[in-house]
């Protein structure tokens, strides 16, 4: 076989991609069409499984395209939308706020809205690297800074919350499950206190021998008698009421409620921005979650 450069392979190897034929080929790389035959050869395991390599990364691309897609479409403007009262119907809410509700509602929705999963935020940064430059990023930067006192105290608040039920007295009588749900009534009724709702009591119920907490506020512990948990609890939204990071969060919700207006100009700004997310097919770069 004719000795031939590593420039001629790589042009015999190119234009075999694209299916020319080997007399074409011999021609433009200057071989003998034996020679170009022989090296095509050799080498055509390597072009099937670079081929192949191909296909795959190219679904696996398009796979992540698509999900990006659907994720802005579909989820990520759920943040900028009106978080509504809980069983309202027709009843415009709020944004940038829970909607009003029990607790365990509003704690929800807050969580929604100021605690997003490990999940949405690897996308949303796969998503901001994709498309950078683009006024969305603008409108939401513009939103976090509407927003971020109220965050920021209600974190606080939360915080301290949870510090204040994961003591031994609180964490050895319940299980995980429940003393997340505890915690999150808990930061449901200052949420409630903070718009200007009454707090809204515990019962006490035994189901089978146990206790738990129920979505309707209803505290169930594994302990014989849940009266002193109750007590210890309500012991906690007391104090809660005497710090001044409560007047704190008390005026920032205030404040984020007469900025409605605002928050609704950039909320349609985004959601459109989004939308225009949604009609792509692929995007410009790569992120930590492309495949190639």
């Amino acid at each position: 076989m004719a000795k031939v450069t590593d420039e001629q392979i790589k042009e015999m190897l190119r234009l075999r991609r694209q299916g020319r034929p080997i007399g074409e080929i011999a021609e433009a790389v200057g071989c003998h069409r034996q020679t170009v035959r022989a090296y095509l050869r050799e080498r055509q395991s390597s072009i099937l499984a670079d081929e192949a390599k191909k296909e795959v990364l190219k679904e696996l691309l398009l796979e992540h395209f698509s999900e990006l897609v659907e994720f802005a479409s579909e989820e990520l403007g759920r943040r900028f939308k009106f978080s509504t009262p809980e069983e309202s119907h027709g009843i415009i809410g709020v944004l940038g706020l829970p909607g009003l509700g029990s607790p365990l509602y509003m704690a929800t929705e807050w969580e929604r809205l100021y605690k997003p999963s490990s999940r949405v935020k690897k996308l949303t940064e796969a998503l901001r690297e994709h498309t950078k430059g683009w006024l969305l990023w603008d409108y939401w930067h513009e939103w976090e800074g509407v927003v971020s006192q109220y965050r920021m105290t209600s974190d606080d608040f939360r915080d301290w919350l949870v510090k204040k039920t994961e003591v031994p007295e609180i964490f050895l009588v319940v299980n995980r499950d429940a003393l997340t749900k505890i915690q999150g009534w808990l930061f449901g009724n200052v949420l409630r206190l903070a718009s200007g709702e009454p707090y809204q009591g515990l019962e006490i119920v035994r189901v089978k021998g146990r206790q738990e907490l129920r979505d309707d506020g209803t505290v169930v512990a594994q302990v014989d008698d849940g009266k002193a948990l109750c007590e210890q609890l309500a012991g906690i939204l007391k104090e809660a009421q005497e710090l001044d990071l409560l007047k704190e969060l008390q005026e920032t919700t205030r404040e984020l409620k007469e900025k409605q207006e605002l928050l609704q100009d950039i909320s349609l700004k985004v959601i459109s921005e989004l939308e225009a997310v949604g009609m792509k097919r692929g995007f410009p770069g790569s992120c930590f979650l492309c495949p190639i």
